[in-house]
């Protein structure tokens, strides 16, 4: 008399193990996805920030005019922050907005003069 005893696993248990290993695989992967797009945006504000801030200075330290102005330019909208030079041209630096990010608002132009306490005029910055 033959004993039919079979060992290992059926093709059930084995589909619900690749299934729980692979749902184990899946949750890093949507965890990077979504800190990935918080450190996008984290950058670009510091990037905003810094960017900002130097087109003050160069106002109030080189007295030349600058402006920040918001752009869409084919679905991106991006931030340029231009510089008068003494010779008539600009420089720009663009910073692209990240996708989750919309921004509006005014186009800012730092006048030269503005806000500098050793010309008299300490007031608010002319926008």
């Amino acid at each position: 008399m033959s004993k039919n005893k079979y060992d290992g696993f059926t093709l059930i248990e084995v589909l619900i193990v690749l299934g729980v290993l692979s749902f184990f695989c899946l949750l890093p992967t949507l965890s990077v996805v979504t800190w990935q797009k918080q450190t996008e945006v984290t950058r670009f504000f510091a990037s905003f920030e810094k960017s900002f801030q130097e087109t003050q200075q160069a106002t109030i330290i080189w007295r030349k005019s600058t402006y920040v102005t918001i752009e869409a330019a084919d679905q991106q909208q991006q931030v340029v922050f231009t510089e008068n030079t003494g010779d008539g041209s600009k420089t720009s630096r663009i910073l692209k907005v990240p996708q989750q990010l919309k921004m509006y608002g005014p186009n800012i132009h730092f006048l030269v003069g503005s806000g500098d306490p050793t010309t008299g005029n300490s007031g608010l910055a002319k926008y």
